[in-house]
Parts: C-alpha cells; structure tokens; sequence
C-alpha cells in the first residue's frame, strides 16, 4: 500500500485539505481521515449509531470491515469537534456522510 511518508508532503497534503473549498461534508471527511487511519469505505460508509461523541469512539462492526473484525477507533478531541460540525447537517441522517444527492432527495420527500 503506498502512503505518505515524507513529513514534507505529509504538510503538503494537510494544507491542501485545509485549503479544499468545495462542499463542507466531503472537507470534513477528507480532514477526519489522516486523523483516523481508516479505510475510506469504512469512512464513507459510517452510521451515526456508530459513533459515541462523549466516549470519544467509532465502533465499527465486524461487517463493514475488510478483515471482518470489529474496530474501536478513539476519536481525538479534534476529530470529535469535526463530527459535532457534521451533525448539525447530516445528524437526523442514517450515514455521518451523507452524499449531496441523497440530502437532497431526502429533504424533498420530508419538505
């Protein structure tokens, strides 16, 4: 697996993230994932039942991982402020990322 190892560009990378102007829902998750170490269908794919802000833990279940084995990822303080800003947009939602499209849908048929 190829990953970034030069502190240079790791600096690089972090500052282009910071600097992404686009939609705020793929910023965060874009921010959320060199603090998490996950594999980006595992981001993509996370429920807000999974999630536990006051215990400051993702649990994953065993059936949306690659190894087929239950995670418990700890959420630093940083990324537990990023979720909290993410669920104010998509917090009556089922997934923490919710696509565009599907926000859109959804508010259509709930308007």
């Amino acid at each position: 697996m190829s990953a970034i190892t030069d502190p240079d560009e790791l600096a690089r990378l972090l500052r282009s993230i910071e600097g992404y102007t686009g939609v705020f829902i793929t910023k965060s998750a874009l921010r959320l994932a060199p603090m998490l170490f996950v594999r980006p269908g595992e981001l993509r794919s996370a429920e807000w039942e999974e999630i536990n802000p006051d215990e400051a833990v993702w649990r994953i279940p065993a059936n949306k991982t690659r190894t087929g084995e239950f995670l418990i990822v700890p959420l630093a303080r940083q990324a537990v402020a990023i979720l909290n800003d993410v669920k104010l947009f998509t917090g009556d939602d089922r997934y923490v990322f919710q696509g565009r499209g599907e926000l859109v849908h959804e508010r259509e048929h709930t308007a």
